[in-house]
């Protein structure tokens, strides 16, 4: 669904030149050669790019494969006219320099994509390392940087660096959230004080913002966001949670054991 929704918002012509950052086994990869867009696809794992090159080779389509890091984005020399990260754009561990870098790999009327990334209206700090336990999870198992953003923040990164966004919420996912993010013509280093913070509003494409109570969206995400915290909160109180604990720290143990050489030669699944 996610996937999807990201898909209805390309603004894109068949035959348009696409990069993709970050794309893991391909899944969005994939399904926009096979709309037929000019797909490359950019991942620094080598085990990805390669399942990226099979995949493709199955589905007979043509996808260039670059096994590089975000920062491939500064040696741009064609440029594209978009470039899309699915639920990636936050393990960058320096997003002012990858924003810039973007301006050189998109076409000067190109767009960015983000898609699924966790950018909230009232995060605790303009960004930093997540502390939830699904960050937490990531972090030790697959050493996956998981940063989060304040969106007044963002947005403010986004036109010091010359950019500006539009966020189009989902209703059915709202983490499935695209941000639509196209080169601004204002100045790209403006002081932070020509940026005041937008909480509980809806931004608009410059800048400008609507009163929170004509943007009846933003509330039906912050309702949808409590109620999954409500029934996630009811689940770690659940008879079931408590009973599957040993269960859950035998995996981890099993884990940890074949991961540093200490067990079996072959995984364990439990």
């Amino acid at each position: 669904m996610a996937i999807a929704f990201l898909l209805g918002k390309l603004g894109l012509s068949k035959g348009a030149r696409i990069v993709e950052f970050g794309p893991g086994w391909g899944n969005t990869t994939l399904e926009l050669a096979r709309l037929g867009f000019d797909v490359t696809a950019v991942d620094i794992e080598p085990s990805f790019c390669e399942v990226i090159r099979q995949r493709a080779l199955h589905h007979a389509v043509d996808v260039r494969v670059v096994e590089d890091n975000f920062f491939w984005a500064e040696n741009v020399t064609e440029p594209y006219d978009a470039a899309i990260f699915f639920e990636c754009f936050h393990h960058c561990d320096d997003h002012m320099r990858l924003l810039r870098a973007l301006r050189r790999a998109v076409k000067p009327n190109g767009q960015v994509y983000l898609a699924s990334e966790p950018i909230f209206p009232a995060y605790p700090v303009p960004w930093g390392v997540r502390m939830d336990g699904e960050a937490l999870w990531a972090i030790r198992n697959f050493g996956w940087l998981e940063l989060g953003f304040d969106e007044a923040y963002f947005r403010e990164a986004l036109a010091r660096t010359g950019w500006a966004g539009l966020r189009h919420v989902s209703l059915d996912l709202p983490w499935a959230s695209v941000w639509q993010v196209r080169p601004s013509n204002e100045t790209t280093a403006l002081p932070a004080g020509q940026f005041p913070p937008i909480r509980g509003s809806a931004a608009l494409w410059d800048g400008s913002s609507l009163p929170a109570e004509t943007c009846p969206v933003n509330d039906g995400e912050r309702a949808r966001i409590k109620q999954l915290e409500a029934e996630l909160a009811a689940v770690y109180r659940s008879t079931s949670w408590a009973v599957t604990g040993p269960l859950r720290w035998a995996r981890r143990r099993l884990t940890r054991d074949v991961r540093f050489g200490n067990g079996p030669e072959a995984p364990i699944s439990v």
